[in-house]
């Protein structure tokens, strides 16, 4: 088992590595979550490691998946774990920990919400910051618009001015530019 996840996982790395994020992103958040599934099935218990799996793979989908697909993750764990307590309960798995309460159900699920609220509130975040980042942009690129603008009226008028002008350099009383009546 832990040779095919090694062998996933470096398959999903070289298929990032090709350009397919979306894919691998994919892949990853599928392959945790089966791993999990496995892990906690087998181990006949929702107190196993497969349960740190299962949260590890519904970060990597709040990380990498769209809202609805993070969410669909979100539910099937809730519902994976309320299953496998079911289970245990009913003393229906392999493993030989003590059946638990719905009690480790319910801090698990209030475990769960915490990680969707603060998966949701950082992107919540990312987006605002994004948005902030976009309008300063715009903000900007209207500046140097307006300045380009500004620019080109003043070297019109200054080429077609009937009058001499001259820009003259302080410092060194250099000519740097004339009109042609200057000329």
């Amino acid at each position: 088992m832990v040779l095919l996840m090694s062998l996933l996982v470096w398959l999903l790395g070289w298929l990032n590595q090709r350009g397919h994020a979306v894919a691998a992103a994919h892949g990853l958040v599928l392959v945790t979550l089966t791993a999990a599934t496995v892990s906690t099935v087998l181990t006949g218990g929702v107190r196993s490691a497969g349960v740190f799996a299962l949260m590890a793979a519904m970060l990597l989908a709040s990380t990498f998946l769209s809202r609805g697909k993070m969410l669909a993750v979100v539910l099937f764990g809730i519902t994976l774990l309320a299953v496998v307590n079911l289970l245990e309960q009913r003393g229906l798995l392999p493993g030989r920990l003590p059946p638990t309460t719905w009690g480790v159900w319910v801090i698990q699920t209030a475990v769960i919400a915490m990680l969707l609220i603060s998966a949701l509130t950082g992107q919540h975040r990312l987006r605002e910051a994004f948005n902030r980042q976009a309008e300063a942009l715009a903000v900007a690129e209207a500046a140097q618009a307006a300045q380009r603008d500004s620019q080109e009226r003043f070297m019109a008028l200054f080429r077609s001015n009937p009058v001499a002008c001259l820009v003259q350099s302080i410092d060194r009383g250099v000519i740097v530019d004339c009109n042609q009546a200057f000329c």
